[in-house]
């Protein structure tokens, strides 16, 4: 029989959000008490690289909706196009009837 072993990490950081989500459960229902940050705030250049992902993301997908929407009307039009290749193709041409009749 093989033995599952479960990962316990046990570096200082893990045990102070431990114990400050402990901390934070404990005081769910206690509407006096101060708001608990579980996790530490972030640092002034993460703020700001997460800020410069936010407006790429935004760029990124105004990029991608006009793609799509430029692709969706080349699309209409070829088969637009193609439509009417058709209908000419079905049509029978008129001038060689006549030119039989003479």
């Amino acid at each position: 029989m093989s033995k599952v072993k479960k990962y316990v990490p046990s570096t200082p950081e893990f045990e102070k959000t431990i114990g400050r989500y402990k901390e934070f459960v404990t005081n769910l229902d206690d509407p006096d008490s101060e708001p608990i940050r579980v996790f530490d705030p972030l640092s002034q250049s993460m703020l700001e690289e997460l800020a410069l992902i936010r407006d790429v993301s935004k760029y990124l997908q105004k990029k991608k909706i006009e793609d799509v929407n430029k692709a969706a009307q080349a699309a209409q039009l070829e088969a637009e196009g193609a439509k009417k290749n058709e209908e000419e193709a079905v049509e029978p041409p008129e001038k060689n009837e006549d030119k039989k009749d003479e």
